[in-house]
């Protein structure tokens, strides 16, 4: 007797009102060579992904060789292979790789900008290098969990790009990073207090040059840290499966509760 290796009872997928997938059950024994065929738009490519451990389901069970591929796809990946079309990277992939990207891209930039401007400009190396490489962390960790909380909960990379220049175009003019946050006007110092670069610049100075700064450096971090925190925690709380599947598990609406910590730095600070 020849064993089903692969198991799909009533399995459904829908996007918003269309119904990709609608009660489909099938089983595909070993050794066996199993087609789906169907016109465009049939949800054959969506029961792969299920199948693959890369869409979740809305109903239905599925058994691949024993292993539920949504709820056990590390086991999963151990014992099979795929080819994609067009598809998008695991969950656990969209979620770690901007902020390591991030990481790695600011500290390579870090790295030569310090390096050219004190060889060919003789500009003057941190004077605390714990609290340097420790401020560029912080700074990294928080504008990292504000980028993957923009890119959960915007609709297409053109809105990612919009979010993304509302911080920071600002923050190149009253952020502290073309002109000195101690020679703004009051008003819009307060307005830069919004704005991530304010503290990082205020924390980069305090503490890794020893100047003279607008407010104490523990604020920074303080402030800093919370903000990537609940921009963190959100945007692990909003993230959507598939940007086409209208069901969230929260309202977008939400992911304004990351700038909670950068307000009460605009109500605390002189």
């Amino acid at each position: 007797m020849v064993n089903a290796v692969i198991k799909v009872k009533n399995l459904e997928k829908s996007y918003g009102d269309l119904a990709a997938v609608d009660d489909v059950s099938f089983e595909v024994n070993s050794g066996e060579i199993f087609g789906l065929l169907g016109p465009n738009g049939a949800g054959k490519t969506a029961v792969l992904e299920i199948l693959e451990g890369l869409r979740k389901p809305d109903a239905g069970s599925i058994d691949l060789l024993g292993i539920n591929p949504f709820h056990d796809n590390l086991q999963l990946k151990k014992i099979i292979g795929i080819q994609l079309q067009t598809s998008g990277l695991p969950a656990i992939n969209i979620i770690t790789i901007p902020p390591l990207t991030t990481l790695l891209h600011t500290t390579l930039l870090s790295i030569i900008i310090i390096s050219a401007s004190h060889l060919f400009f003789n500009a003057p190396l941190p004077a605390n290098w714990f609290w340097f490489i420790l401020s560029l962390l912080i700074t990294a960790f928080s504008l990292a969990g504000l980028g993957m909380l923009i890119g959960v909960i915007s609709l297409n990379s053109r809105a990612t790009i919009l979010w993304s220049q509302l911080i920071f175009l600002p923050s190149m003019l009253i952020g502290g990073l073309m002109v000195p946050s101690s020679i703004l006007p009051k008003a819009l110092l307060k307005i830069g207090f919004l704005l991530p670069s304010t503290y990082a610049i205020n924390m980069f100075q305090g503490l890794a040059q020893n100047q003279t700064v607008l407010f104490n450096p523990a604020w920074s971090i303080i402030i800093l840290l919370g903000t990537g925190i609940s921009a963190f925690g959100l945007a692990v709380y909003l993230f959507n499966w598939d940007s086409r599947n209208k069901t969230r598990k929260g309202n977008p609406f939400l992911a304004i509760l990351a700038l909670i910590p950068l307000i009460i730095g605009v109500i605390i600070l002189p």
